[in-house]
């Protein structure tokens, strides 16, 4: 199970619980589905790294390139041989999720625990 303690540079962005209408437990305990945590780059290696877990696939791994100034970002993600491959064409828009995740949030602190 994957536990984050302290400050480690990664910042948990977004975490969904699972409620099901068939199963009156999780009314009042709903279980985690997914969690989406992002840590940015290294100093060689602007940008950020994404992680998506979820609790019925295998995780996921993209690397992200996020043009703020446009609103706009690229993916990379490995394939399956684990060659970094571009997953977008061209730069798509950022969602408003998106915006806040790579262009609001004052990544400072984060930076400086990944950079050490």
């Amino acid at each position: 199970m994957l536990q984050l303690k302290g400050n480690n540079g990664i910042k948990i962005v977004e975490k969904v619980n699972s409620r099901e209408l068939a199963e009156p437990l999780t009314w009042f305990y709903a279980p985690v589905k997914s969690i989406i945590a992002i840590m940015p780059g290294e100093i060689l290696n602007p940008g950020f790294h994404m992680y998506i877990f979820d609790f019925k696939a295998a995780p996921i791994v993209a690397f992200v390139d996020a043009d703020c100034k446009n609103n706009e970002l690229s993916v990379a993600k490995p394939d399956r041989e684990g060659i970094l491959r571009v997953i977008t064409n061209t730069p798509v828009k950022m969602s408003e999720k998106e915006v806040l995740w790579f262009c609001k949030f004052d990544w400072s602190k984060e930076k400086i625990v990944v950079n050490q």
